[in-house]
């Protein structure tokens, strides 16, 4: 980064200067105490005793939101009313200065897209530390997806998921299992929910159609109608190997669309849902998994849970089933 006025910095923040300080130049940013000399440290939920070692450590800067009890006119003390907002000045500013393309995805194309290896192209971090040094470290014109709710905060201009091209997609045997043309290329039996196929053939075309090159990684990685395959004693099976399987899908609003895809296609579905969460349709509420595994004469039932969560409960009960073989 070139070095920055400290007057543009103050401004660029919305922050107040509280001191004079000697220097007038800085260059680069960290959150971390550890940090290069000349730089900006970002006071992020930080002590005094870290702001301190920052400054001793060669910071030129301190961007904080609380009450400071450091007196120093050697460097820059900026204060603001409250550092993430500060932070997101900051990173809207480098989006601006590099002219990185923003592109909105929706939690499904998210997750798709947490599926692909993406050659030019990312997906936005979680972590607001993390968000920041992706933009900062990030090279002129290149291209973030990134969800609403960080889009919303950003207040930043961006582009959305959508193509012209159309898209076929075919019936499978399985509800795993997805066959479709997307941009005139061809995917037969790819290991995805054949639900969200629309949205996995929107995703290709418009990588596609944006030139980011991407390979498929572990599709049953998506995060979202995840299926757990048993035998009739509740052990887990290898994927596909079994009539049945547990479906479990963490988010309340696709669990709705998923219990009512299921119900279209099949008579022997069951609906579980946690006691808690009355006001969401069910066939069975539970107040604890582990009731799910006296379950009878089911093809598949989609479970309300963290899939982890679930996994470990029926893993445990595979090992103590197998104590007693």
């Amino acid at each position: 980064m070139a070095d920055m006025r400290i007057q543009n910095l103050t401004s660029l923040v919305g922050g107040e200067l509280i001191n004079s300080p000697k220097i007038s130049m800085v260059s680069g940013f960290s959150f971390d105490t550890n940090l290069k000399n000349n730089s900006t440290y970002i006071a992020l939920n930080s002590t005094n005793e870290e702001i301190s070692l920052a400054i001793q450590n060669g910071a030129y800067a301190v961007i904080y939101d609380r009450d400071l009890a450091i007196k120093n006119d050697e460097i820059a003390l900026i204060k603001v009313s409250n550092i993430p907002s500060a932070v997101l000045r900051l990173i809207r500013f480098f989006i601006t200065q590099k002219s990185i393309k923003l592109v909105k995805a929706n939690k499904v194309q998210i997750s798709i897209l947490k599926c692909l290896n993406l050659k030019n192209a990312r997906l936005i971090a979680d972590d607001l530390r993390e968000i920041f040094y992706q933009i900062y470290d990030a090279l002129d014109g290149e291209l973030f997806f990134c969800d609403t709710n960080f889009l919303q905060k950003l207040d930043a201009y961006f582009d959305e998921i959508k193509t012209t091209q159309k898209i076929d997609i075919f019936d499978n045997s399985s509800i795993f299992y997805t066959t479709m043309i997307s941009s005139q290329n061809y995917y037969q039996n790819l290991s995805f929910p054949y639900l969200y196929a629309s949205e996995l053939g929107e995703i290709l075309a418009y990588l596609n159609s944006a030139n980011i090159e991407f390979k498929f990684k572990d599709l049953r990685e998506f995060e979202h109608f995840k299926p757990i395959f048993v035998d009739r004693f509740f052990n887990i099976k290898p994927f596909g190997a079994s009539h049945r399987a547990f479906i479990v899908e963490s988010d309340e609003e696709l669990f709705i669309k998923e219990a009512s895809f299921l119900h279209a296609k099949f008579d022997d579905i069951l609906v579980c849902a946690p006691k808690n969460l009355a006001h969401v349709k069910a066939d069975i509420y539970f107040s604890n998994l582990d009731e799910l595994k006296s379950l009878n004469d089911f093809k598949y039932a989609l479970v309300l849970c963290e899939f982890r969560e679930f996994e470990l409960v029926l893993s445990r009960a595979s090992q103590e089933l197998s104590l007693f073989d």
